[in-house]
């Protein structure tokens, strides 16, 4: 009877260390495991950062050529509102001369 005591003592003790080993695995499993899922969010917010910078770079380069366009297409109707009031100004002149032509020789 006591050698089956003893065995059992001995069982205890085996089964105790054995439940502290698992602890401790489990615990460098779960560390692993934040740790791996730390990386992992880390590198999703690095890369959605790089994503979205790429988007942005894209949408800032669309908006330069949009702006470009309408620079270019400002400057064309400027120099055609220029050109008009430049013929305008002519005829003005032409009139205002024929007029001042007129009254001093009646």
């Amino acid at each position: 009877m006591e050698r089956v005591l003893t065995g059992l003592k001995k069982a205890e003790v085996v089964a105790e260390e054995i439940e502290s080993e698992t602890r401790v695995r489990a615990d460098e499993l779960v560390r692993r495991a934040e740790e791996e899922a730390k990386r992992l969010e880390l590198e999703s917010e690095q890369k959605a950062k790089e994503v979205g910078e790429e988007v942005f770079s894209k949408k800032i380069s669309e908006a330069k050529k949009v702006t470009e366009k309408i620079r270019k297409d400002s400057e064309g109707s400027s120099a055609q509102l220029r050109k008009r009031a430049e013929e305008k100004k002519k005829a003005c002149v032409d009139e205002v001369v024929e007029a001042v032509l007129k009254d001093l020789n009646p």
